[in-house]
């Protein structure tokens, strides 16, 4: 069964997923439940701004790192949406995690529209909301820039990867281990 926005009924593999994040303790940087993440004039001015950006290159990056992937997909850090429609048919479902409530919103508007199912839920790349070795490919897109504990983040991702899972990031920030390119699929 596919997602239904409209009664919240999630697909079956993301089912027992759902119910656990409804019962998990605030991740590390506090509960996303609680709005413990919220940076509201953050995410306004995001929202503006990520529109410009999607026109002055930014959304033909994202195509290039999601049209390749497959299966299952953990988008960490699915703001206000702006990759939901670039997905590939090959992608049979979109778990969409945004801590900020306004992003949250916006993103869940998108999702309505996407050409793949995506369910949006509340949660912190230090505590993704997803089982372990649930997800065909995790991505990021400028995103671990406002994440503090980026290698928390890091290891969320391998853990909810599968074995042999994509890990897609498009990302600014800048590692301690010498230049690396900016923008990489692993």
């Amino acid at each position: 069964m596919l997602f239904q926005k409209d009664v919240g009924r999630v697909s079956q593999p993301w089912a027992a997923t759902m119910r656990a994040v409804h019962n998990d303790p605030p991740g590390p940087t506090g509960s996303c439940w609680a709005g413990g993440l919220q940076h509201p004039r953050f995410a306004r001015a995001y929202a503006r701004a990520v529109e410009g950006m999607n026109r002055g290159g930014v959304t033909e990056h994202r195509w290039d790192l999601l049209s390749s992937l497959y299966g299952r997909v953990v988008e960490i850090g699915a703001g206000a949406g702006s990759a939901f429609a670039l997905y590939p048919a090959t992608v049979t479902e979109v778990l969409a995690v945004e801590p900020d409530d306004y992003l949250r919103a916006l993103a869940a508007s998108r999702a309505v529209s996407a050409p793949v199912p995506v369910i949006v839920v509340a949660g912190a790349a230090e505590a993704v909301p997803a089982a372990d070795a649930s997800a065909d490919a995790v991505v990021t897109s400028l995103v671990l820039c406002s994440v503090v504990e980026q290698s928390a983040a890091l290891a969320e991702a391998r853990r909810v990867l599968r074995p042999g899972g994509v890990l897609a990031f498009y990302e600014h920030v800048r590692s301690d281990m010498g230049s690396l390119p900016w923008r990489r699929t692993s």
